[in-house]
């Protein structure tokens, strides 16, 4: 019967170090995780962050050249400019130039 319990007691002391063990385990792997999920959100959001630095530089490029190319600057309608180019390049939309007081309906087709 001593005997019995001695290895009873043993055989406890090896499931609890066995269980110690897990927790530290899943501690662990819960750390690598986090750290894996944060390292994946910093990397993207770099990766943003010079898409977005890129555009601004490759956008403010083009305006320089188009400064250059047709002469024109800030005071001189550049901004008009850049403007209607976004319009223009909205889907189904039409420019009309050259109406001044001009009251215009525009009834979407159906």
């Amino acid at each position: 019967m001593k005997e019995t319990k001695i290895y009873e007691q043993q055989a406890t002391t090896i499931r609890e170090s066995i269980n110690v063990d897990i927790s530290a385990a899943d501690m662990n792997i819960t750390i690598i995780f986090a750290t894996a999920d944060a390292t994946a959100i910093t990397i993207a959001n770099v990766a943003k962050k010079t898409c977005i630095a890129n555009t601004i530089s490759y956008e403010q490029k083009a305006y320089e050249d188009t400064q250059t190319l047709l002469g024109i600057t800030a005071q001189d309608h550049l901004l008009d400019y850049i403007y209607y180019q976004n319009v223009m390049n909205l889907d189904d939309t039409q420019l009309i130039i050259g109406l001044n007081n001009a009251l215009i309906n525009i009834t979407p087709n159906k």
